[in-house]
């Protein structure tokens, strides 16, 4: 009887370990989930910049990581907890394969990653002269005209991989047209690296980052031109004067909202023959001709004076 109740409790405890282990089994399996966009850490990358080299297209690496642990372990781990590195020690120019090194939490084994390398390129950093380009940005009014765009550098210095400096056409210093004012006006503008379709190139720096650009705005406006003749042509000579009617001037806004003609003097004196004479334009201070106006000329027929007569006195000598 004895035998029998010590083989009950050893069954009864045998029962009781295996029906533990079961429930333990259930409520922790192994699992194996899998982390995604687990940041690669990217080391020693200063030891090719010592070189005079630089990772070509940088970006934010990423791995997929399949890990296996108890489900109490592994079943709430977290991308944060997973530490994935590159190292760039002993690398030169050219193409860079990487293997990947996986730190994971106690109790959780890496099952797989994917990518399981990454290949970084690295290229030379250069540095080179490029020219500045100042351009408007946008329209100004109708009768306003942009008169000069003038930098306080001609050229600047883009940095950079040298296949993305390569790429670099020129350099564009934008100015929005509203933000130019009536006159002359001088403002700061960023620099941007642009390749010959004018697209921002990036990952190259430009020194000085910005520049000051002047800028001279006149207002147009066209007005009757008002004709006066001087002078007497050659003894014997009459002229006829013929002149445009209109001219484009242009200036300062009030200046110009003020004007109403342009006189202009035509100097025929001694004239014998016909032909083109400059107009002498009397501009007020702060006026001038507006862009694409040429030199102002005025026509100038040269007549015999009483042909008809002149022709009669031949006719009678020749009689006589």
């Amino acid at each position: 009887m004895f035998q029998s109740k010590t083989a009950m409790k050893v069954l009864s405890l045998l029962m009781a370990t295996i029906l533990w282990g079961y429930v333990i089994w259930e409520t922790n399996p192994a699992i194996s989930p899998t982390i995604n966009n687990v940041p690669v850490q990217i080391l020693n990358a200063e030891s090719i910049e010592e070189k005079g080299l630089i990772i070509l297209d940088p970006q934010d690496y990423t791995v997929n990581v399949k890990v296996q642990g108890k489900k109490k372990d592994a079943g709430n781990i977290k991308a944060s907890d997973i530490r994935v590195t590159a190292d760039l020690d002993g690398y030169g120019e050219g193409e860079a394969v990487l293997e990947l090194n996986v730190t994971t939490p106690e109790n959780i084994s890496v099952v797989e990653v994917v990518p399981d390398k990454i290949v970084l390129n690295i290229d030379r950093i250069v540095e080179s002269e490029k020219e500045v380009r100042v351009e408007p940005d946008g329209a100004l009014p109708a009768d306003a005209e942009l008169s000069s765009m003038t930098p306080d550098a001609e050229t600047v210095t883009v940095k950079g991989a040298s296949t993305l400096v390569a790429n670099v056409a020129y350099v564009s210093a934008s100015i929005p047209t509203d933000s130019m004012i009536d006159g002359e006006n001088t403002q700061t503008v960023q620099l941007v690296p642009v390749d010959s379709q004018g697209v921002q190139v990036d990952g190259v720096s430009v020194s000085p980052a910005s520049i000051e650009v002047a800028t001279v705005v006149y207002y147009t406006k066209t007005v009757p031109l008002i004709t006066e003749v001087v002078g007497e042509p050659a003894e014997g000579k009459t002229a006829d004067v013929i002149a445009r009617e209109n001219i484009t001037v242009r200036g300062r806004r009030n200046t110009i909202r003020n004007l109403t003609e342009v006189r202009g003097i035509v100097d025929i004196s001694g004239m014998a023959e016909s032909g083109e004479v400059p107009v002498r334009l009397e501009l007020a201070d702060g006026v001038s001709l507006a862009h694409g106006e040429a030199d102002v000329f005025a026509s100038v027929i040269i007549n015999d004076e009483n042909p008809q007569e002149s022709g009669g006195d031949e006719g009678e000598q020749q009689a006589e």
